[in-house]
């Protein structure tokens, strides 16, 4: 069982390539994973990684180690899938996987309403986009996506729109003449979207973000305007749409689980509960306010 505690550090560290990101993913400091990685290889007389400027890399030793703590894992997550499958009642822990903005605009009261009606459920939020089901990092995760995963169950909520915001006092203060100021996010590049360029051609990008968190912050305070989701942008008080522009296509809202806990009771209750009240906000989503 030791090395077994000592081997999830491992496929941490192989997973996200360094000792920093590898603590980050679990939610404890650097030093505790270098320390857990020098003493596993101290007792083994082994060397699990070759150390590199851009990362670190698995020894050949290293690589076998990596796959016997895969079959581990796969193991103690089929023990772990098998008997949350196996609760019959309403109570426990159930951990939901959602981005911090969805959260944060559209779900927190109806995790309030929820609670109230199921109090004896352990309620743990994942705030993010990306939790892996299979490897039991969540029982459920509301995701925006256009391609869910194939192996899990659930079914689309609804559909989403996204547009221009800026805020008030940037958009109604701004100068006709003057360039539009842009937040864009990194993967977009430096190019002006079309969009905005039609109606807006002297428009300039003066920052690029690679977090929606990050750059909502920019757009709140006057930085320039940005394209977010309308969920977002409808419902943050201080933003208002670019005039001009059309809404756009969003990632799908999704509800999902694993098929082996779809009937458990509380993961049926929480997808009963929380999927209805999700798609009473629809029109919000579709930026019809």
């Amino acid at each position: 069982m030791k090395d077994w505690d000592d081997l999830k550090f491992i496929l941490a560290i192989y997973r996200s390539g360094g000792l920093s990101a590898a603590a980050r993913d679990l939610g404890v400091n650097h030093a505790t994973v270098s320390r857990r990685l020098t003493a596993f290889e101290a007792r083994k007389s082994l060397r699990l990684f070759d150390r590199f400027s851009d990362g670190m890399k698995p020894t050949s030793t290293g690589l076998k180690v990596i796959e016997a703590a895969q079959q581990m894992e796969q193991h103690y997550h089929a023990i772990d899938l098998e008997l949350t499958a196996q609760t019959d009642d309403l109570s426990g822990p159930l951990k939901l996987a959602v981005p911090q903005l969805i959260l944060k605009f559209s779900l927190l009261d109806i995790l309030a309403e929820f609670k109230e009606k199921y109090p004896q459920i352990d309620l743990q939020i994942i705030a993010t986009n990306e939790a892996n089901i299979h490897r039991r990092e969540a029982d459920v995760t509301i995701c925006g996506t256009d391609k869910p995963e194939n192996s899990l169950w659930g079914r689309k909520l609804l559909s989403q729109k996204r547009g221009f915001y800026g805020s008030s006092d940037y958009l109604k203060n701004r100068n006709p003449e003057a360039p539009l100021k842009l937040v864009n996010f990194i993967w977009y590049g430096d190019k002006v979207l079309p969009q905005i360029k039609t109606h807006y051609p002297n428009a300039e990008i003066i920052a690029k973000f690679d977090d929606m968190v990050a750059a909502l912050s920019a757009i709140e305070n006057g930085m320039g305007v940005g394209r977010i989701p309308c969920i977002i942008g409808e419902n943050t008080p201080n933003l208002i749409r670019l005039s001009k522009t059309d809404l756009e296509d969003y990632s799908d809202l999704w509800l999902l689980t694993h098929p082996d806990l779809r009937k458990t009771p509380k993961i049926k209750a929480f997808m009963d509960f929380v999927g209805p009240a999700l798609i009473k906000k629809k029109n919000i989503f579709m930026g019809m306010t």
